[in-house]
């Protein structure tokens, strides 16, 4: 891989979208792996966004690490995580049950 370090110098942050750039179905998109460690490797934060309600940002986390792709769950924002804390902030102890289907 070439040296990326003169076109990162002023990126601070990537934001991933997860099924069909990262991995599609069970497999890894081939190079994904690499960018993002290429992109952390020059201190840029790499964090991932999704959609997809029906699945746990804990479960995002399980996904990446079977591709070996160190993550933490903050690195994670979900349509239904989102939600949450939007209303969290109108509503402190509110209850949010999401509701949401494959496909």
């Amino acid at each position: 891989m070439r040296d990326l370090t003169n076109e990162l110098k002023d990126i601070k942050l990537a934001i991933f979208d997860l099924d069909g750039v990262i991995y599609r179905g069970n497999t890894l998109i081939p190079g994904a792996d690499t960018i993002i460690q290429e992109l952390k490797d020059h201190s840029i934060k790499v964090v991932y966004n999704s959609n997809n309600s029906t699945i746990t940002r804990q479960t995002y986390v399980k996904r990446l690490k079977n591709f070996k792709i160190p993550s933490e769950i903050t690195d994670f924002y979900t349509s239904a995580s989102i939600a949450s804390a939007e209303i969290t902030k109108l509503k402190e102890d509110a209850s949010i049950f999401v509701i949401g289907e494959i496909g």
